[in-house]
């Protein structure tokens, strides 16, 4: 199964970063999570219960309850929506920046750090960075593949 998030609504609560987002697997909407920022759980509205629970089990959380409203949601499960919203938001700030931009990564570069050649990507700026850097990623092919 894959786990994906979806419609994902961002504000600021009033103890940080809040977010609702859709938690779906394969394709199919499963719950509603909702982080509120005031200190308190997430709230999962859960609306098939075998497959959250197999999201807890892929996320190592054996023993998730679950019902129409979860009674008990671990925190290992909350933190594992929580790396769903960062990659969903790193991926949407990428797609952004390569409008504009070309981005590219050398092997040796930090996880998470881009070369950037401020036009837009083209055929004529790939064969620039192949040429001066064969084993570059091109981060625009990335995104459009």
């Amino acid at each position: 199964m894959t786990f994906t998030i979806k419609g994902l609504k961002t504000w600021h609560g009033m103890e940080g970063h809040a977010f609702q987002c859709s938690l779906y697997a394969d394709r199919k909407r499963i719950a509603v999570v909702t982080e509120e920022a005031t200190g308190g759980p997430m709230r999962w509205d859960v609306l098939e219960p075998e497959a959250v629970a197999a999201f807890g089990r892929h996320h190592g959380v054996a023993d998730l309850l679950v019902g129409p409203r979860c009674a008990k949601i671990d925190t290992d499960a909350d933190m594992a929506v929580v790396n769903l919203v960062v990659e969903y938001e790193s991926a949407k700030q990428l797609r952004r920046w390569c409008k504009k931009e070309t981005l590219f990564r050398l092997p040796d570069d930090k996880e998470g750090t881009y070369r950037t050649i401020r036009r837009p990507f083209s055929g004529k700026v790939r064969d620039y960075i192949l040429t001066k850097y064969p084993t570059a990623e091109i981060m625009n092919e990335r995104i459009t593949a």
